[in-house]
């Protein structure tokens, strides 16, 4: 591509003329009393122009013995503003190297190792998992580690270790141990070996919160069905409690002694109740105001037979026994 090259051109391009039809118009060779087309100096020029721009975009410069600078100029001006692809574009490669993303539609390379080339090349999960030295159903153990303690801190993931007589509860065992990446909590499970065949063996918890200096939890029997804790086999309680203050723990009997004696019980509550001796005070007015004297409940109401008005009546006072004596209720 190259513009205009010879004494009939000059260095500035003239005024365009105005425009004279909205509608687009074609070339033709004439005929029907209009003339062939004739493009004029402005349609050359806009072209000349408008290619000229696309070489200037991609920064080409002008070659008038290069025939595909349009071309060239096109594909780098897509490769450059597509974002994404344009900073791949952008990319010098090179042996062993594997591209990424820096930030937003920026990229850079970074080395790749023999091992992670391996992997990439694997065809699927099953060969992923064997290249990094795992099974596809197993986790492997790492051996007898010995327990943690106070505040140390264990491999980050999922990791198994083998309880064998190294400072875990229980002597045989394995042991699950889990920590996250970001987070220095952790925790684990240890599944007991039991020394009979066919018997249950204990289970144990502990965790560590996810601070630096916290020291590890002391081991947790995870408590089952086989185990039979319960209130029947229980032989006493956890934390000893008081009756009466005696102590009670539930592993043997108590005496508690008596709140108070035989005697000052006796002196101060009601043992029994009874009726006293009947009172006939004679006949009363029916319609009266006679009444029992406190204390008293009337037990017997009759007419008197022998005059029109009279009502012969018993009564007997109400009686307690109270300090080893019966005592006559009374106002």
């Amino acid at each position: 591509m190259f513009y205009v090259d010879n004494p009939t051109g000059v260095p500035v391009m003239p005024p365009v003329a105005a425009v004279s039809s909205l509608t687009p118009l074609y070339f033709t060779e004439g005929g029907n009393n209009i003339p062939p087309t004739y493009p004029g100096p402005d349609w050359f020029n806009i072209i000349q122009s408008e290619l000229l721009e696309i070489l200037r975009q991609a920064n080409i410069k002008p070659d008038k013995n290069t025939t595909d600078q349009i071309m060239t100029a096109l594909k780098k001006l897509f490769i450059t503003n597509s974002g994404s692809a344009g900073a791949i574009a952008g990319l010098t490669g090179q042996n062993n190297t594997f591209p990424y993303f820096t930030g937003e539609d920026t990229m850079a390379l970074t080395p790749l190792s023999a091992f992670v080339r391996g992997i990439l090349g694997k065809n699927d999960a099953g060969e992923f998992i064997k290249a990094i030295g795992l099974s596809a159903d197993t986790l492997s153990s790492k051996g007898q580690v010995a327990a943690l303690s106070n505040n140390t801190q264990g491999t980050v993931g999922l990791q198994m270790y083998e309880a064998y007589n190294n400072d875990y509860p229980t002597p045989y065992g394995n042991v699950l141990h889990l920590k996250g990446a970001t987070a220095s909590g952790e925790g684990e499970l240890l599944i007991g070996w039991s020394g009979t065949s066919g018997a249950h063996a204990p289970v144990y918890i502990r965790s560590r919160r996810d601070a630096a200096e916290a020291n590890w939890s002391e081991w947790a029997q995870v408590f089952t069905s086989k185990d039979n804790f319960n209130a029947a086999t229980a032989t006493k309680l956890q934390t000893a409690r008081k009756i009466n203050g005696v102590p009670f723990d539930g592993s043997r009997d108590i005496t508690l002694s008596a709140g108070m004696s035989q005697h000052d019980a006796d002196a101060r509550y009601l043992q029994n109740l009874q009726r006293g001796a009947p009172v006939s005070p004679g006949k009363i007015d029916e319609y009266g105001p006679a009444e029992a004297p406190v204390g008293c409940f009337l037990s017997n109401c009759r007419h008197d037979a022998t005059t029109r008005y009279g009502v012969l009546t018993t009564y007997r006072p109400l009686q307690m026994y109270i300090n080893n004596a019966w005592r006559t209720i009374n106002g």
